[in-house]
């Protein structure tokens, strides 16, 4: 990520907990916010039987363990053991796809998922911007591998063009998707081409997300 105007804007949706996630107990971990039982909007009584979402106040991150798989959203820390796998990609001009991306890997026993879509983003603070842009550089260098996915639509996403030639040079085991109608795929299947030959390009996110599965010895579902 970069400074400029349209790129941080690009971090000002908001993303849910992916639903359909179901929830279960976990021992606590540093970045990942774990609470036991369930508690109910009306009554705040809990439960012993669910794993609830914790909201934080004030900005409305959520964290959450769903049954072996941990859910972290930015700008909630994590440095909780591995595997961890990061969903860098488009934000601003693009769809929700972080969200639908966790969801299918509900079931990958043992993995933490970092997703930078942040619930809230005050594009008028700088400071959350340096958070932000921050927590992205931490967490991609912290995490065991990285799903990329470029999303359709008319935005090139430059910030994640970046993120992109600065991992491939690094060796982390990716996965890489571009749909059909991302304006620069081929640029993106050239560079890869020359920078991690025999590295394929995806063309939809079930696939890409199939391919992150691999990266940690789990099998296609």
């Amino acid at each position: 990520m970069t400074g400029t105007a349209a790129e941080r804007d690009r971090r000002s949706s908001g993303s849910p907990v992916p639903e359909g996630m179901p929830r279960s107990r976990a021992p606590p971990l540093p970045g990942a916010q774990e609470w036991r039982g369930h508690a109910t909007a009306s009554s705040g009584s809990w439960s012993d039987t669910d794993m609830a979402v914790r909201l934080r106040p004030h900005d409305g991150c959520v964290t959450d363990t769903v049954v072996t798989v941990r859910y972290v959203q930015a700008p909630e820390p994590y440095a909780g053991p591995g595997p961890v796998l990061f969903l860098a990609g488009g934000i601003t001009g693009c769809p929700d796809w972080q969200t639908e991306a966790a969801a299918m890997l509900r079931d990958q026993p043992g993995l933490t998922v970092l997703d930078p879509r942040r619930a809230n983003f005050d594009l008028a603070d700088p400071a959350v911007t340096v958070e932000q842009i921050t927590w992205e550089h931490t967490h991609l260098h912290r995490a065991d591998g990285v799903l990329f996915w470029f999303a359709p639509g008319g935005s090139v996403q430059p910030i994640t063009l970046y993120e992109l030639g600065v991992h491939v040079t690094r060796g982390v085991p990716l996965a890489v998707g571009a749909d059909p109608d991302y304006p620069r795929r081929l640029d993106v299947e050239v560079q890869l081409a020359l920078a991690r030959p025999g590295l394929p390009v995806h063309s939809t996110l079930a696939a890409t997300v199939a391919a992150a599965r691999l990266l940690f010895g789990a099998r296609r579902s």
